[in-house]
């Protein structure tokens, strides 16, 4: 478990990274596309995917990745015997905020499949977080 939250906290710190150094006007641009939740995907969605499922999905740990911005599940396709774990996140909650300096975060959770390889219900969480970013302060 130690090792996925490494990788949690190395996914937050790029993201973060992005935020900081980006111009928040041109991150708050729409895509032009819709998530599955019907929000419009601004343009730091989807750049935050894009950190959380390329270290998500070269994780030994890990075996799907599930996100707001994705239509689908993506599994890892280097899974082995310690792939027993699928995380569930939204990259950036609350972005459509970010220019405007109202706190955002990336929110998850972690889910452990049972003896079964499956994943139950929310019995099945171990771990689940929220890493806040005051943009502008």
């Amino acid at each position: 478990m130690d090792c996925i939250i490494e990788e949690v906290k190395e996914a937050v710190c790029q993201v973060y990274k992005k935020l900081n150094n980006c111009n928040l006007e041109d991150a708050s641009k729409s895509t032009n596309e819709k998530n599955e939740t019907n929000d419009e995907v601004i343009i730091i969605d989807d750049e935050a995917n894009k950190i959380f499922e390329s270290i998500f999905l070269k994780s030994e740990y890990i075996k799907a990745y599930i996100s707001e911005e994705n239509a689908e599940i993506k599994y890892n396709k280097k899974i082995s015997n310690k792939s027993k774990y699928i995380i569930a996140c939204d990259p950036i909650d609350g972005s459509k905020n970010i220019d405007i300096n109202i706190t955002t975060g990336s929110i998850f959770s972690i889910f452990k499949e049972n003896n079964n390889g499956e994943i139950a219900s929310g019995r099945d969480i171990v771990c689940s977080g929220y890493s806040l970013f005051g943009i502008c302060t």
